[in-house]
């Protein structure tokens, strides 16, 4: 993930492919919307239309490129609904989470509330109410350690302030004021203690760090007999590849491929389509 000294172009051509990967994904969400218009007017029944995302990309922000940080760039996403009832042209400021998905869907239409749901449902909001500015959302991520072994890390968003901690890295904590620090350059830890210290705790009472870690490590080692099972009965899944359309298979306009080298090592990549650096 770590590549701090990519060269200008590189950097260059990497955002290019993402921004179009995002622009083309924008004409796609039209085009299934007004497909959805289309069925929900000839049902004549009420209809929710929604597009959100699992996660961002760093490109280049921080020397970063992929998914695995809580960095703005990686962990904020859209989440946009339209429809019956929904007020239109509203901006949500406020954080939500990707768990509010469930209680928002079953709340609309009317299902039996999910037991014990991590998010909350925002159908309220969706029809004009204020969000709890007060609420905390928090993302997490176990992830595996170069050394081997695993390691539980999570980030806290509340207001404006956002929360990073990574178990027994703690001395690294990250604070951020996302808004008056969008590109989140000022680590206000040492400055403001208490807040930080208060996050701390919070994340603490939240979760058992070594839990989480340990049932991370039970999780791999049964994905590890699964992978090994269905290569040993032959699995094939090339019929999930076998429709695609022609115009699915054709090379992007700007790619960067095989950017994997080791932080400080040679960067081996290949590029083509790459915009003119000088204009």
């Amino acid at each position: 993930m770590q590549e701090p000294n990519t060269r200008a172009e590189i950097v260059l051509a990497c955002q290019a492919a993402y921004k179009g990967l995002v622009d083309h994904t924008d004409g796609l969400i039209g085009r299934a919307r007004a497909a959805f218009d289309v069925f929900t007017q000839n049902r004549g029944t009420p209809a929710l239309f929604g597009y959100l995302s699992d996660h961002g990309d760093t490109v280049g922000e921080h020397g970063i490129y992929g998914k695995k940080s809580f960095f703005e760039k990686s962990v904020r996403i859209p989440m946009v609904f339209a429809g019956s009832g929904v007020a239109a042209g509203q901006r949500i400021t406020a954080p939500v989470s990707l768990l509010d998905l469930g209680p928002t869907v079953c709340d609309w239409a009317g299902a039996d509330p999910l037991p014990d749901p991590d998010g909350q449902s925002l159908v309220a909001v969706l029809h004009g109410e204020s969000a709890d500015a007060d609420r905390t959302v928090w993302s997490e991520i176990v992830d595996k350690l170069p050394q081997g072994g695993w390691t539980y890390s999570c980030m806290a968003r509340h207001g404006q302030q956002k929360f990073i901690t990574c178990h027994r890295d703690e001395i690294h904590n990250q604070l951020f004021d996302v808004i008056a620090d969008p590109d989140e350059t000022t680590n206000l830890a040492d400055a403001q203690p208490d807040e930080t210290a208060a996050f701390a705790a919070a994340a603490a009472r939240r979760v058992d760090l070594s839990a989480a870690e340990a049932l991370q490590k039970r999780h791999a080692a049964a994905a590890a007999v699964l992978a090994k099972a269905e290569i040993a009965t032959g699995g094939d899944d090339r019929e999930r590849y076998r429709d695609y359309p022609s115009a699915a298979k054709e090379a992007p306009q700007y790619c960067v491929t095989n950017l994997t080298s080791a932080p400080g090592k040679s960067q081996t990549y290949e590029f083509y389509g790459l915009p003119d650096v000088n204009n």
